[in-house]
């Protein structure tokens, strides 16, 4: 994953989709991680912590493993949505 495009283009609350709340979540919390720490470069161990920066349904979501996850196994991008989803992550790149 380019985290340096990543961290460039990821904007909060654009194209949400309603039929997949886990990724909604995790583009809304990866928006306020970007917002707190300037990047998206998320310890894999980082949890949501249950404050008020945060979205209250996004608390305990374990951000990190799902940035792995993505990162390393291209979890939610594949299949219908891939496209959009690597859009709204800011990567089109088939290496991903």
């Amino acid at each position: 994953m380019d985290f340096e495009v990543l961290s460039d283009s990821l904007t909060t609350f654009e194209c949400r989709n309603p039929q997949l709340p886990e990724w909604n979540l995790f583009i809304d919390a990866l928006s306020v991680y970007k917002s707190i720490h300037g990047d998206v470069l998320v310890p894999a161990k980082f949890v949501v912590p249950r404050s008020g920066e945060w979205s209250k349904a996004c608390w305990e979501l374990p951000l990190g493993s799902m940035v792995q996850r993505i990162r390393f196994r291209h979890d939610y991008l594949t299949g219908d949505n891939s496209y959009e989803r690597r859009l709204q992550l800011g990567e089109t790149r088939p290496n991903w």
